[in-house]
């Protein structure tokens, strides 16, 4: 008809998916699908940053007396990385919301999200491979450990902590302290029951079921344990580095995740660019916008 508008080049190129907003706005890489995604992958990195911190500061203040007993570098080597990683995760928790808008701060954010992946498959491996011999380091070392005693300040401290805490005597138990010499002399003579008293000291105090000077000079049973620290020793190194590796593993989950969000941010800057770039395309000497003849633009109001 007589008003009817002479076909554009925006109708030829409508439907051409190659230059359709909705491409840029659908699929799983969508802006609003990765705030979410990332909102949540930001909550579970700083939760994981802090039990990170928390672990190794619990093992490293509260546990770390235990630690000349072991002779093994693997458990602090364990515990050092651990923080480390968790002060990374903190720090990379701060970048992620910064990481969607800047290519500068999302190849920081990504490389920091390597290094945290490859340091918590470092003390998965490690935990997993000190677990293994744990034990037998513990009953190789505890009982020359206890011949120590008393010459060595450290190993004493140690074995007194291990002693109270475990509730226990020796390594295998209370004999272990045969021609055991007290730090002083002490000549003074205690009761020990039935009208007895005892002058030489059998064991240390910290094996006694109630500490006071002088206790171990009685080595009744109801006043000192008779069973020995090895095997809570095994056990209180064994739930630590289960704890660690439990810990370490779940993070690297977190990282992968977090890794692939990133590939979605990078994707979605990928598209952007492209779509930008589609702006200013050029066709036989014509501007098009999105495929639209600017010439024609006038029939589109």
């Amino acid at each position: 008809t007589f008003n009817e508008r002479p076909r554009s080049l925006y109708d030829n190129h409508r439907d051409t998916p190659s230059v359709s907003t909705q491409d840029f706005e659908t699929g799983w890489c969508q802006k609003p699908f990765l705030h979410y995604v990332n909102f949540l992958a930001v909550l579970l990195k700083y939760m994981c940053g802090v039990l990170f911190l928390f672990l190794s500061c619990y093992l490293y203040i509260l546990r770390s007396d235990y630690v000349p007993l072991l002779h093994n570098q693997n458990y602090m080597f364990c515990v050092s990385l651990m923080a480390g990683a968790g002060l990374l995760i903190l720090v990379n928790g701060c970048l992620s919301c910064s990481a969607m808008n800047s290519r500068c701060v999302l190849c920081i954010y990504t490389l920091m999200l390597v290094v945290i992946l490859g340091m918590q498959v470092v003390l998965s491996y490690t935990s997993f491979h000190y677990s293994r011999v744990s034990d037998h380091d513990a009953e190789k070392h505890l009982g020359r450990d206890l011949l120590q005693y008393n010459n060595d300040s450290v190993l004493t401290r140690s074995i007194d902590v291990l002693q109270v805490e475990g509730k226990c005597c020796g390594a295998i138990g209370f004999e272990d302290f045969r021609g055991f010499e007290p730090e002083s002399d002490d000549y003074e003579t205690v009761e020990i029951g039935n009208g007895r008293r005892a002058t030489k000291q059998y064991v240390p105090d910290s094996c006694c079921r109630s500490i006071s000077h002088g206790c171990g000079k009685s080595d009744h049973p109801s006043n000192i344990y008779y069973h020995g620290c090895l095997r809570f020793l095994q056990r209180q190194v064994r739930q630590h580095i289960y704890m660690i590796f439990t810990l370490s593993l779940a993070g690297a989950i977190l990282q992968i995740f977090a890794i692939l969000v990133t590939c979605c941010i990078c994707v979605r800057n990928f598209r952007k660019t492209g779509k930008n770039k589609e702006k200013r395309r050029t066709v036989n000497g014509r501007q098009y916008h999105f495929g639209v003849n600017m010439e024609d633009s006038a029939y589109l109001e």
